[in-house]
């Protein structure tokens, strides 16, 4: 990975970055923290490096959302599969303008394995265009910044730094995921009577 990005630097994170917001499985915690290291040593530049990451992920992002947006229908339940009204609002509500907001912003940095899921989603459902990009765009410079941050302070070491962004994913991950459980709805309780 270091020989990588030492013959193509700008070029290898651009491409990573894209091809991973369009839902290539990449390590791309590891590549920043690597990229990281390098602006430390001088071989990259961390501004440009800051504004390629961000711009190659919301890149890779809005060609998932057009695709959703253009080539998939709106995702509703299929009427043939037996559902409850109670489970079909459930649904509906979990997809709402307001939850949905939140798990783009969410998927973006902290708990992205289902970023692409969720973008695809934002596109079927016709989500606005300038709030996607807006969220999406604060999602990724967070995430580009809770990356590359480490690897340029910890850049004394390539294994330190990759050890620290894997430690850091870990961690991001188990917060997200807490806040995205907490996020699903639950469907009221009817009160017993006694």
């Amino acid at each position: 990975m270091i020989a990588l990005f030492g013959s193509s630097g700008y070029v290898a994170i651009v491409l990573a970055l894209f091809i991973g917001a369009a839902g290539v499985p990449l390590p791309l915690n590891v590549m920043l923290a690597s990229a990281g290291t390098l602006a430390r040593h001088g071989q990259m530049s961390m501004v440009p490096l800051c504004l390629c990451s961000v711009i190659a992920a919301v890149a890779g992002d809005c060609l998932v959302y057009a695709f959703g947006a253009v080539a998939v229908r709106r995702v509703q339940i299929p009427a043939w599969i037996p559902c409850t009204v109670r489970a079909r609002r459930l649904c509906e509500r979990f997809l709402s303008f307001k939850s949905l907001s939140l798990m783009l912003f969410l998927t973006r940095w902290c708990v992205t394995a289902p970023a692409t899921l969720i973008t695809l989603t934002a596109g079927t459902r016709r989500y606005p265009l300038l709030p996607f990009l807006l969220i999406d765009i604060a999602g990724e410079a967070l995430f580009v910044l809770l990356f590359l941050i480490p690897g340029f302070v910890l850049g004394g070491s390539w294994l330190v730094a990759a050890a620290s962004s894997v430690a850091l994913a870990v961690g991001v991950a188990a917060v997200g995921s807490t806040i995205l459980v907490r996020l699903i709805p639950r469907p009221a309780t009817a009160p017993t009577s006694a």
